[in-house]
């Protein structure tokens, strides 16, 4: 699976760093790279709109997403997102910048905000650094820049984007009156846990048992509580109405709770399921994130065997 593969293959430069959370940077670059699928194909079905041209850029590439999926009828940008434009003018920078973010180009982000917005491009660079090194957290300084800034001035804007981009990046708490500006960019189910990713620090981390005093409210969440999410709202919510019977899968192995995975694979008593499950049972197994695969061969060979069992009776 490219989504196992991606939690393994993630290097990390911090001797230190645990395979938890190198997992969880694999996670979180399987997410974003899955949306950066998604963005190129919005733009690819609505050429017209998208306006990308001959340079398929990350960047030109998110510009021509909020192109098709952000402009309304009248193919003009909402008051909100027209405050501040990028250099050329043409497009609203922070929508810009967070998709970008979203993915997984932090480079093409840093290069938005340069000479535009100083503390956020400052904030991100602090962010991408400790980030490479497997660690939690910003520059003190920035960090405390960032926090006045967001207070006294993001907040007050209602910007959705800019919210958002410094709601992910320092880790602040959303107030509830500005939930609504919030989930205007955090759309889908996707959206949901690419932005917890974002949020975790794991037990591992040097920085985790001195979070900073003067940060007050936060969205600063460990993977125990991340995971305790996931599985309080379960199967019915991440699956919806659309019954994607996989989507709970996919979201149980990018919150690392892999034997719950499969339990969860195995839950439908239906051969294609078994099958999944033990193949995918089999990967976990060779990269040592499973501690016994022993179960899960018994209750294939169990199912196996009632099956031709009955087949048998026909």
């Amino acid at each position: 699976s490219e989504m196992i593969r991606q939690q393994q293959s993630t290097t990390m430069t911090n001797s230190n760093s645990t395979k938890e959370q190198q997992c969880l940077n694999g996670a979180l670059k399987y997410s974003e790279e899955e949306y950066y699928e998604y963005m190129k194909n919005i733009c690819n079905s609505k050429p017209h709109l998208a306006q990308i041209g001959g340079n398929p850029t990350a960047i030109n590439h998110a510009k021509g997403f909020i192109n098709v999926t952000l402009k309304n009828d009248k193919q003009q940008w909402p008051k909100l997102l027209s405050t501040l434009m990028t250099k050329d003018n043409k497009y609203p920078l922070y929508a810009t910048i967070y998709y970008c973010l979203r993915s997984g180009h932090y480079n093409e982000a840093i290069e938005l905000c340069k000479d535009v917005d100083v503390i956020l491009y400052n904030a991100l660079i602090s962010r991408m650094q400790y980030k490479q090194q497997g660690t939690f957290g910003l520059d003190t300084n920035i960090w405390k820049e960032l926090n006045q800034h967001y207070i006294s001035i993001v907040l007050p804007s209602q910007q959705p984007f800019k919210i958002a981009l410094y709601h992910i990046i320092g880790y602040f708490q959303v107030p509830e009156k500005y939930c609504q500006l919030y989930k205007q960019v955090f759309k889908s189910t996707e959206d949901y846990i690419w932005q917890k990713l974002n949020l975790i620090h794991t037990s591992s981390d040097s920085n985790t048992s001195q979070q900073p005093h003067w940060l007050g409210k936060h969205d600063i969440i460990t993977l125990k509580e991340f995971q305790q999410i996931v599985l309080s709202h379960g199967a019915n919510h991440f699956n919806g109405q659309s019954n994607q019977l996989l989507r709970y899968f996919k979201i149980l192995i990018m919150s690392l709770q892999y034997d719950e995975a499969l339990h969860y694979l195995t839950s439908f008593n239906d051969l294609l399921y078994y099958n999944f499950a033990i193949h995918y049972g089999l990967v976990l197994y060779h990269y040592q994130l499973l501690s016994n695969i022993t179960w899960l061969v018994q209750k294939v060979w169990y199912y196996l065997e009632h099956t031709c069992h009955y087949i048998k009776q026909q």
